[in-house]
């Protein structure tokens, strides 16, 4: 009885995960910034996986800062918050081998933040990297207070999302650098033209 439970509560993970994948996979294409597509892939990976706090930090391109998300589904303190600032930046800087200054990461916090009180520390944690065409862009992680939350199976599942997310970003990035381009090439005919 006890694995028939267990395996109904996988496959009602497995196709929440879907039904999240169908929904992020739908909406990148209207999500006009980062932060846009990290808000959303958080808010639907709760519905797969719990969290008291999940955090997604983008590594910066050149010339760009780097971007944090934290999203609290519980209360977290600010203890608790900057404990997860600095794991995110530990994760990151072990994933890209780039160490990440103060002043190089924008963070933004969502969600119940009550200042003092709440959650300062938490006993699990999974953590996968966002890899767009297997270069690493940043990190998908999610904390909780209890011990033992997340399973090897948990870990699949945030991979596959994660997966779902870099590709989205991958496709923002595409679409900026094509702008970026179509006007630098106006710009130069213009120059022409004036002349």
């Amino acid at each position: 009885k006890r694995d028939k439970e267990r395996l109904l509560e996988s496959l009602r993970k497995r196709v929440e995960a879907l039904q999240v994948l169908y929904e992020v996979s739908q909406q990148s294409g209207d999500a006009p910034t980062y932060e846009a597509i990290v808000e959303r892939v958080l808010g639907a990976i709760s519905r797969v996986l719990p969290y008291d706090c999940g955090a997604a930090i983008l590594a910066a391109d050149e010339g760009r800062r780097a971007m944090l998300r934290l999203r609290c589904a519980s209360a977290v303190s600010d203890k608790g918050l900057l404990w997860v600032k600095e794991a995110m930046l530990s994760y990151q800087r072990r994933q890209s081998g780039r160490l990440l200054t103060e002043d190089q990461v924008i963070t933004r916090v969502a969600g119940p933040h009550p200042g003092g009180e709440g959650a300062s520390g938490f006993k699990s944690s999974l953590s996968v990297a966002l890899l767009a065409r297997g270069v690493p862009v940043g990190t998908l992680a999610l904390f909780s207070q209890a011990e033992g939350a997340y399973s090897a199976e948990d870990g699949q599942l945030l991979d596959v999302l994660a997966n779902q997310t870099a590709d989205a970003i991958q496709s923002l990035r595409e679409a900026e650098q094509e702008a970026r381009m179509r006007i630098e090439r106006m710009v130069e005919s213009m120059a022409d033209g004036v002349i």
